[in-house]
């Protein structure tokens, strides 16, 4: 009965969760540079991402963590702020190990200092 009542609920919050953000899926999709095609650059000194709308530099220091997995390249930012890059944005498994390698040094070189 127990395990019912925590099943139920669980789908309960997720329904919720899902409706809560819903929305601002669709108010992302009207922010410009938000969605859509990125360019992400490794450089000695940061971070680079471009869009058609602009460009963001961002120190190696600014970043908190980079993590991979099956499927991304996930580069924490801030609590809540991340850049996720799909495996499937690599011509190949050694391009998208090759960019996470370099994230990874270039962090760990930044936290040193």
């Amino acid at each position: 009965m127990g395990c019912v009542i925590a099943l139920g609920m669980g789908i309960l919050c997720t329904g919720f969760l899902c409706l809560c953000y819903v929305p601002y899926f669709f108010m992302l999709k009207n922010v410009p540079g938000i969605l859509g095609h990125h360019v992400f650059t490794v450089e000695e000194s940061g971070f680079r991402e471009e869009t058609e709308f602009g460009m963001m530099f961002m120190k190696w220091t600014a970043f908190k963590s980079v993590a991979i997995n099956g499927y991304s390249i996930i580069i924490s930012i801030g609590d809540l702020l991340y850049h996720v890059i799909p495996r499937r944005c690599f011509l190949n498994e050694e391009a998208y190990g090759e960019f996470y390698n370099s994230i990874k040094r270039h962090l760990e070189a930044a936290k040193k200092v």
